[in-house]
């Protein structure tokens, strides 16, 4: 005997997988009382291990990922606690070894993030968004292949912040670009046009 359960919620699940895969994927949403609606495309045979997990979000969530080129992935992309609209969006366009974490944990506000990889990279990036309660808005941009540990933290901010960094070089980097605790406007810019060893 079957029994339909009471769900309020919208959900709305599109996947499309345009080429011999091997897949372990993991697509959770739980606890959801909003709108809910997920993309994944996959344009190249890739070996893929991906969560893609929303857990106790009640606005609107939309997530898109597209895999243009082989790659070897270990995504986690996690998404909790939100209580606003939490768009994500990133594209991979060369072949990369690549461990990402892309967290965005206890935001009220708008939260958007977006990140391009142009070149082959061995990189290990955590990128973070903590408490927030503002409008927060990153842009990352690597054009050139670089060995790069960065660690990119906002942590308690109460109002605007917006962060661009563009490398144009390859360069051996180990940058640490923290803003903690603001309460009003911050703007920051960093680039790096010519080869350097920081």
């Amino acid at each position: 005997m079957l029994r339909k359960l009471p769900d309020p919620q919208i959900e709305d699940c599109s996947i499309n997988l345009k080429a011999p895969v091997g897949l372990h994927q993991c697509f959770e949403r739980q606890r959801s009382s909003g709108h809910v609606q997920g993309s994944i495309h996959l344009k190249a045979p890739v070996g893929l291990y991906r969560r893609f997990g929303r857990q106790r979000s009640s606005g609107h969530v939309q997530g898109s990922i597209n895999l243009k080129a082989p790659v070897g992935l270990h995504q986690c992309f996690e998404r909790q606690r939100s209580s606003g609209h939490v768009q994500g969006s990133i594209n991979l366009k060369a072949p990369v070894g690549l461990h990402r974490r892309f967290g965005r944990q206890r935001s009220s506000g708008h939260v958007q993030g977006s990140i391009n990889l142009k070149a082959p990279v061995g990189l290990h990036r955590r990128f973070e968004r903590q408490r927030s309660s503002g409008h927060v808005q990153d842009s990352i941009n690597l054009k050139a292949p670089v060995g790069l540990h960065r660690r990119f933290e906002r942590q308690r901010s109460s109002g605007h912040v917006q962060g661009s960094i563009n490398l144009k070089a390859p360069v051996g980097l180990h940058r640490r670009f923290e803003r903690q605790r603001s309460s009003g406007h911050v703007q920051g810019s960093v680039e790096k046009s010519n080869f350097s060893s920081a």
